[in-house]
């Protein structure tokens, strides 16, 4: 009878990987996610179909993980941007800079029992349209076009969940709902001479109240010189002498304020995250006009410049502007003016009449479908936010601000107003160059026929030298869409820039509408950072370091690490577990197995810690452990690889420990204050209890991912690579398997 039922005949083929080795079950659906090494992420079904293949990335991928429900996949990149991705519509969902440094660990956990209920029922997404996130109608479609992510954003409740990234110079930032950062930290030595070094997150675990979050961080030998924006700083350990590369650390951070506050910043997070994607949808509209408008722009130009030619080809003094009033008012037109229009002729009238008018169309829907309601909707939300932020008890302690969100509801309304000129403005320029083309239309009509008529009454008169005068050669719309300053500057630098601007607008008696419809919404991009700055600065200040464990003499070289948290079944005590294997002195010997146990009880702020040591049997002689992970909290998923006793291939050892049997240490007495060093202290070893093992013959195996949830287990193995899977709730029957074959 052997261990573990191998799911398949046959390993599966990958192809390729990436360096980082980065590979990941699915924890609610049998589906595995990889980095290949054209830093694609690859999706495989268990049968080893492929459903997607995620590209929408630059930077190589150095992290990845999936939201708890199994719908989304995050992944970090070296330049520090996460992106997340919808594994049922195979689309990408945000992508945004989480850190300035390369992203070395994912984490995203779900708080049990948080979920959000608006005050005032949203459905302000009924008013958009579908391709603004809006609903479609139901007689029309059954469907919505948002992604499954966005609409749990609109349903009346939706759970707590926080995506957790760490980078390697120490920042760890907390992301509720996978994207909307509510603070961040950065993890810092300081030496004797209060130098500060810095270390790189290696793992992350969280209780499931989220109170409480453990890191396993060692030195990484830089420096820290700069503080790192609103990222509180906390020191982990202050070294006596020379802070050394690679030292370790667990450091167990109170994170209360994530607890006690879950169901607001859940709540404040789901509006802000709203509220970034219809400002990016204003974003797009803006660029989609500007782009329609610059093609229909120049077309007209390139007539007016050809226009011009002609002017100075036939030794005319008059301007294009000055030529086409003269011939509106006195019917005759110039031998210049001819000539252009014979070359022009009715057709090509009509096609810039039809060029222009398209554009003039796109703009109105755009303003009237898309802008208008995306903006009324805004200032809906804010407006809630902005009821939120009077309940001092509630919101008030997060940093929810009324005062930012006036200011982001002024620039709301400041933007409804541009849309607003900008119709104005457009339904003018469309109306009188209607009237003006079909002048023109007649006149070329006339001189190639030679006949027709090209009288104008007096309204038509003054209405068509009015619409060249002020309209034709001054681009109106353009100077409503463009922007005044394309400098980079700060929130209040670039506030009080505009500020000025508009005082001086205002002194020369133009309102405030003369201001740029882009610096508008440049301006409303940083009113709504600004508010929603507040809660990550709050936030930020409020977590601080609980306890420390200097890991110098558990963890050693290049030895595995396994991390795990878990809860008792009322939340009043959290345990967090560390797992390291260490090679013994004599290479035949198998390896043993260190374990380390915090457990944290908030509500007396009572810390604990205790050790121990598993040696492994002799199965495991002449190996070392490849990777280590967490089964469940309270088994182990061990995969060790090395050469039998006689010679022969390289073999592997797929195995699980039962930790429920295991003697604890007490290491209470080495805490001093917060902080305790392992240096030193005896390791009693101890026989493992519950292992189950499967050895793998002829394969040289180097990464272990599983999936207690669904019972699975997978081998990556090299040269080529490929992957074993394994159900790891049921046995196999060698003697059966035979019969099968035969």
């Amino acid at each position: 009878m052997a261990s573990f039922h191998r799911m398949h005949a046959e390993d599966k083929p990958l192809g390729s990987i990436s360096s980082e080795k980065l590979i990941t079950w699915c924890p609610t659906m049998d589906l595995v996610a990889y980095v290949n090494n054209e830093n694609n992420i690859v999706i495989h079904r268990l049968s080893w179909s492929k459903l997607t293949n995620l590209s929408d990335h630059s930077e190589r991928v150095s992290a990845l993980c999936w939201s708890p429900d199994g719908k989304m996949l995050a992944s970090g990149h070296a330049d520090g941007t996460v992106v997340l991705y919808d594994v049922e519509l195979c689309e990408t969902v945000a992508s945004f800079p989480a850190h300035s440094r390369r992203i070395i660990s994912l984490t995203w956990t779900v708080c049990k029992g948080k979920k959000t209920s608006s005050l005032v029922p949203d459905r302000t997404t009924r008013f958009l349209p579908a391709v603004c996130g809006g609903i479609e109608d139901n007689k029309t479609s059954s469907k919505s076009t948002m992604s499954s992510s966005e609409s749990q954003l609109d349903q009346k409740s939706c759970d707590m969940t926080v995506l957790l990234s760490g980078d390697d110079s120490g920042v760890l930032s907390l992301h509720v709902l996978g994207k909307f950062c509510i603070g961040s930290v950065r993890l810092v030595v300081q030496g004797q001479d209060k130098s500060r070094h810095g270390v790189e997150i290696k793992r992350m675990s969280v209780a499931d109240d989220l109170s409480r979050i453990s890191v396993v961080c060692s030195t990484n030998g830089n420096d820290v010189t700069e503080k790192l924006g609103d990222a509180n700083e906390l020191v982990v350990d202050e070294h006596g002498g020379n802070v050394e590369e690679g030292r370790g650390f667990l450091v167990v951070l109170n994170s209360d304020v994530l607890q006690l506050n879950g169901s607001q910043l859940l709540q404040v997070s789901s509006q802000a995250w709203i509220i970034e994607s219809f400002v990016s949808s204003l974003h797009q509209s803006l660029t989609s006009i500007c782009e329609s408008w610059k093609q229909a722009w120049d077309q007209l130009s390139k007539k007016l410049l050809d226009l011009s030619t002609c002017l100075q080809q036939h030794d005319s003094s008059s301007n294009v502007e000055s030529e086409l009033l003269t011939t509106i008012v006195c019917g005759t037109a110039s031998p210049a003016l001819q000539a252009f229009l014979v070359q022009l002729k009715e057709q090509g009238v009509r096609r810039l009449e039809k060029v222009v008018d398209t554009a003039c169309v796109n703009i109105q829907q755009e303003a009237v479908q898309k802008m208008t309601p995306v903006l009324e909707s805004l200032m809906f939300r804010v407006g809630e936010l902005m009821g939120l932020a009077r309940w001092e008890e509630r919101f008030q302690q997060i940093g929810l601000r009324e005062q930012a969100l006036e200011c982001l509801m002024r620039e709301s309304t400041q933007c409804l107003h541009k849309v607003s000129e900008l119709l104005t403005i457009t339904r003018r320029f469309q109306k009188g160059y209607g009237q003006f083309s079909q002048w023109l239309e007649r006149m070329a009509f006339r001189l190639v026929n030679q006949t027709g008529s090209t009288t104008l009454s007096g309204e038509e008169t003054v209405s068509i030298s009015r619409f060249v005068e002020h309209h034709l050669t001054h681009n109106q719309i353009s100077g409503v869409l463009q922007d005044i300053s394309t400098s980079v500057m700060s929130f209040d630098d670039k506030r009080c820039v505009n500020d000025h601007v508009l005082s001086a607008f205002k002194a020369a008696g133009h309102s405030s509408t003369r201001l740029t419809f882009k610096v508008h919404l440049e301006r409303l991009k940083d009113a709504a950072e600004f508010s929603f700055g507040e809660t990550q600065m709050c936030i930020s200040s409020k977590i601080s370091v609980d306890s420390i464990v200097r890991l110098s003499a558990f963890a050693q070289g290049k030895g595995c690490l396994a991390l795990s948290s878990s809860s008792s079944s009322e939340g009043e005590q959290h345990a967090f577990q560390l797992m390291a294997s260490r090679q013994q002195e004599d290479a035949a010997a198998a390896p043993s197995l260190n374990l380390l146990r915090i457990a944290c009880k908030p509500s007396s702020k009572s810390v604990s810690l205790a050790v121990a040591c598993l040696q492994l049997t002799d199965l495991f002689c002449s190996t070392s452990v490849s990777d280590l992970q967490f089964y469940s909290p309270d088994k182990v998923c061990l995969l060790a690889v090395g050469k039998p006793k006689e010679e022969g291939d390289s073999r592997a050892i797929l195995s699980t420990l039962e930790l429920e049997e295991v003697i604890w240490t007490s290491a209470d007495a080495l805490w001093r204050s917060r902080a305790a060093d392992l240096e030193g202290f005896p390791f009693p070893e101890q026989a493992v209890s519950g292992l189950k093992a499967r050895e793998v013959e002829g394969v040289s195996a180097v990464k272990l991912a599983v999936n207690g949830k669904r019972g699975i287990a997978s081998i990556l193995e090299e040269d080529p690579w490929r992957m074993a899977i394994f159900d790891m709730e049921e046995d196999e029957d060698e003697d059966e398997d035979e019969d099968e074959d035969e």
